[in-house]
């Protein structure tokens, strides 16, 4: 058994002979809040059409924990933005969980529709596990109206401007004019989760260009074991041994790599990306607090000039700008404890599956090999090995398991 050093999730070297059930069922599960009011799944994205454009409708199951009532009704992707942004506007120092991105194009393809189902759910999840968005009335109503009855109240009750980003723009806010904050813990704070999701982001990059090459070289291998397979008819007998060998490693390698490039962008791309919004929603809260800073100080150099009514406007203003930062704080705080722990996770884990995929390819090179007598067999079982396995610890296990990847659940293989 080859050995690569401590596993850091525990646990001692994998056999190949297990490595794919081990991937492949049990994937990473970064910390999630366990005391979530509801239990949610969102399933079955159907293409749907009215008289004026066609549209995407999901099954919202829910069930509530306390009594076990169970329900089920339909939403759009448009209805899920309604109640995020609505939350927005009702909770302003709060960090709203993050939505997926809007999409401009391809809305009716099955991998986006199957991305939205994990992503809805992870979305409705935090909500229902948050100890004030929880027991929002709006939110309750949002998660179990009847589809008419939604829509009326959806109607009447228009929220904000979608601050949901596209895919197409940034959701950073760069604040206008000079603001003196002299709060350390904010500005630390700021400084150390904008120079995190610069990072995240280039690591998402590099990861995506990762499984791009992936795929790239499985279709190369996929082109060449055929062409390879066809020219053999023409060679000697050993000389035909010899490239069926060679087809074999490729055809291995082209499911290999198919199944880790799977893997990776199920398990750690939705989750750079989820960890990215998380980021850009903590952001929001802290350029709403900057504008209220800029309120209060504008105030304050009014109050100096011409006192009376303005010096109880800068009053009132302070009390909401202390009142705003001392829920952002905790706020703040709240989420990132929650999420403490996660980018170890996924930095680590993305590098292992780096790692086992050419160990699992160069694996089968080794061994078509060693079949015409080039290498001692032994190495091609010893390079047959990978130290990733399923995390150790207690605080990886959380209820979203099914909402980063699992191929038995209904919405990541899209059975109902």
């Amino acid at each position: 058994m080859a050995d690569y050093g401590n596993n850091p999730f525990g646990g001692d070297a994998v056999p190949r002979d297990q490595i794919t059930s081990v991937i492949m069922s049990s994937p990473p599960v970064f910390q999630e809040p366990t005391n979530a009011a509801y239990d949610i799944q969102v399933t079955n994205p159907q293409k749907q059409n009215d008289k004026s454009r066609a549209y995407v409708s999901y099954t919202l199951r829910v069930k509530k924990v306390a009594d076990g009532v169970e329900s089920s009704t339909y939403r759009r992707f448009s209805d899920f933005l309604w109640i995020h942004d609505l939350l927005v506007t009702k909770y302003p120092s709060s960090v709203v969980p993050p939505m997926p991105e809007k999409a401009l194009t391809g809305n009716f393809e099955a991998a986006l529709m199957m991305y939205r189902s994990r992503e809805l759910t992870r979305f409705c999840q935090r909500v229902a596990s948050h100890p004030n968005l929880s027991r929002d009335s709006d939110f309750e109503y949002f998660l179990t109206a009847p589809c008419d009855d939604f829509n009326n109240k959806r109607a009447s009750t228009p929220a904000s401007p979608s601050v949901v980003s596209s895919i197409f723009s940034s959701t950073m806010k760069f604040f206008g004019g000079k603001v003196d904050d002299t709060d350390e813990w904010f500005v630390t704070t700021s400084a150390e989760l904008g120079t995190r999701k610069d990072l995240l982001v280039s690591l998402q990059s590099s990861a995506t260009q990762m499984v791009a090459g992936w795929r790239e070289l499985s279709q190369l291998y996929n082109t060449q074991a055929q062409q390879l397979r066809a020219l053999s008819k023409f060679f000697g007998d050993a000389e035909a041994s010899r490239c069926e060998e060679d087809v074999r490693a490729m055809t291995a390698n082209v499911s290999v790599l198919e199944e880790f490039a799977e893997h990776v962008e199920h398990s750690y791309l939705d989750n750079i990306s989820d960890y990215v919004r998380e980021i850009a929603a903590i952001q929001d809260v802290l350029s709403r607090r900057m504008d209220l800073l800029k309120d209060y100080q504008s105030l304050s150099k009014s109050a100096e000039k011409k006192g009376g009514e303005m010096l109880a406007k800068r009053d009132d203003s302070l009390r909401a700008f202390d009142s705003f930062s001392d829920i952002a704080r905790e706020e703040i705080k709240r989420v990132m404890e929650t999420r403490r722990g996660e980018l170890e996770r996924i930095v680590i884990g993305l590098a292992q599956m780096h790692r086992d995929c050419f160990t699992r390819t160069g694996s089968d090179w080794t061994g078509a090999l060693s079949a015409v007598g080039g290498a001692d067999p032994s190495a091609g079982a010893a390079a047959a090995t990978s130290t990733y396995s399923q995390p150790a610890d207690a605080e990886s296990a959380g209820p979203f398991s099914s909402a980063v990847f699992d191929p038995s659940s209904p919405y990541a293989t899209g059975d109902d």
